[in-house]
């Protein structure tokens, strides 16, 4: 009877040190065991917003994987916090070319690394920086709550790693990632890039950083995850 005594102690005082030791842990993971709570929205084109509590005896810090995927919900809207169910998840692939999430909304991917600390109070607002996954869609908006969940193509997390690095625009990024995501004619992309490079002209006259010079940047990207740019339309 001792020695269960001791065991069921010890077992009540490793706790809080193996919840302590959970720094660092994969948002996605620690969603599915129960160890935070999160919700997140959309937030227009680039981003998605989100709020996370952890459990006491949780991480103290999170980290979300490039690539990893939000879809948006069907019937999103006001309500309780929470994970969200699996709604609105699209189909034709593993980014749903034709697809999108609940209401036609665009899923999105998000980019670079994007580490989360709980702090004292064990809750944090974020803003995570992201790629559309479905090109032509409305981007969701603050009304569309979106589930995250594992990148479903470890290209997308290859070129979502890159983010953020010295002399890659978020344009380019977005470009390689569409490539693969949804692989689109030439005449949207340009004239995507098209405006971009007029803003960045607009922002500082002297850039030299054309459309054409975002496009190649794009297979740049590509390139440096692995995979190769002429499998793509945009690029051939």
């Amino acid at each position: 009877m001792m020695r269960i005594a001791c065991v069921l102690v010890c077992l009540g005082l490793l706790a809080p040190t193996v919840g302590a030791q959970l720094g660092g842990m994969d948002l996605i993971t620690a969603l599915e065991l129960g160890l935070v709570k999160a919700e997140f929205r959309g937030n227009g084109d680039s981003s998605v917003v989100g709020r996370i509590w952890g459990t006491p005896n949780g991480p103290t810090e999170l980290t979300l994987e490039p690539g990893t995927q939000f879809w948006a919900q069907l019937g999103a809207g006001g309500g309780g916090f929470g994970r969200g169910g699996g709604l609105g998840q699209p189909t034709g692939g593993a980014f749903g070319q034709l697809g999108g999430g609940g209401g036609g909304r665009q899923g999105m991917g998000a980019l670079g690394q994007n580490p989360i600390n709980l702090g004292g109070d064990r809750f944090v607002d974020v803003r995570i920086p992201t790629a559309c996954t479905n090109i032509g869609l409305p981007a969701p908006t603050r009304n569309d709550v979106m589930v995250a969940v594992r990148c479903p193509d470890p290209r997308i997390a290859r070129v979502a790693s890159l983010y953020g690095q010295p002399d890659v625009h978020p344009a380019a990024v977005q470009v390689a990632v569409w490539a693969i995501t949804d692989n689109p004619p030439a005449k949207p992309i340009s004239q995507f890039l098209q405006r971009a490079a007029r803003q960045l002209q607009k922002a500082d006259a002297t850039t030299a950083l054309s459309a054409d010079g975002l496009l190649q940047q794009a297979a740049d990207l590509l390139r440096r995850a692995d995979v190769d740019p002429s499998l793509f339309t945009v690029f051939r």
